[in-house]
């Protein structure tokens, strides 16, 4: 019996839609070393320094923390204790696998982490009985909780020979052949999704299904960024990097396709301002990110 336990990889675009915009709502270098954990079991723990413009950011600065995925805090699922520069983080007995962002709040602004929780050490319950009697075999898709529109969901089943594998999204199948065992997907928009892996074979004449797994996860939009620019005064924003081709629109309007944006706001008020970067340097080139920022122009 193959019991296989398999996450998707999230190409590294949260941790770095976060950083862009730390950067773009001017907040202090605020560091964690580690950028990320992974815990593979229970009896773990794991030292995270603090950094704010590299100094031990002080424990009276630290004010708290959450655990977020899908705008859920789970903060329970771990057991934190607060350092002079450091927080110690272990998983809790109530921690479950999955992915997590954990959002530190400080003095200086927040510091965000990712937290990967596959639990891995801990056995899977394969007794007899456990799988409904036509699946040989036991999978086990771990999804983050949560992704950002734009962004690349990469997964690799083992080779599972003579067999058909289909992928699904919501229902619909994207994927399917023999060997077709991986699969890359661009969350086109925000919304919930349902993925679907399954395995067939010929058996007696029949296909029949031989194993399959189902994991749920949703996109969200990037939170709009404040900003705040005079009348009358060329406005300069710079998209994020790493991308080949930008769109830049105001109040919906297209206006610039440049990597850096100039405009000059010639009307006091709220004002919409919207960057699509895409084609991606590495990844899908479907892959892309969307960054607002919500314009408050002064008058003079």
């Amino acid at each position: 019996m193959r019991n296989v336990h398999v996450r998707g990889l999230e190409a590294g675009m949260g941790m770095f839609a976060m950083a862009f915009l730390a950067a773009a709502l001017g907040y202090a270098d605020l560091t964690a070393d580690p950028a990320s954990v992974t815990f593979t079991s229970k009896e773990q723990s794991v030292t995270i320094k603090l950094n704010r413009d590299g100094a031990p950011v002080p424990a009276k600065d630290i004010q708290g923390w959450e655990l977020l995925a899908s705008g859920h805090n789970y903060a329970f699922m771990l057991n934190i204790e607060k350092l002079d520069g450091a927080l110690k983080v272990a998983p809790s007995a109530q921690a479950e696998v999955g992915s997590f962002d954990l959002k530190i709040a400080t003095a200086g602004g927040p510091i965000v982490l990712q937290v990967f929780t596959p639990l891995t050490e801990h056995p899977v319950d394969v007794s007899p009985g456990a799988n409904p009697p036509l699946l040989a075999e036991r999978i086990e898709l771990a999804l983050s909780p949560v992704y950002y529109e734009g962004q690349t969901l990469s997964l690799a089943m083992p080779a599972a020979a003579q067999r058909v594998s289909t992928w699904s999204i919501n229902g619909k199948a994207l994927k399917s052949g023999a060997g077709e065992t991986a699969f890359s997907y661009v969350f086109p928009g925000p919304g919930d999704y349902t993925l679907t892996y399954v395995e067939t074979e010929q058996k007696d004449g029949k296909t029949v299904t031989a194993a399959q797994a189902t994991a749920r996860t949703k996109a969200v939009a990037l939170p709009a960024v404040p900003w705040e620019i005079p009348v009358n005064t060329e406005a300069q924003l710079a998209g994020p990097a790493g991308y080949k081709q930008y769109i830049w629109r105001v109040d919906h309007r297209q206006v610039s396709t440049e990597a850096t944006l100039k405009y000059i706001f010639k009307e006091a008020g709220a004002h919409q301002v919207e960057c699509v970067a895409s084609t991606p340097n590495g990844g899908l080139p479907q892959g892309f990110l969307r960054v607002r920022y919500n314009a408050a122009v002064k008058g003079k």
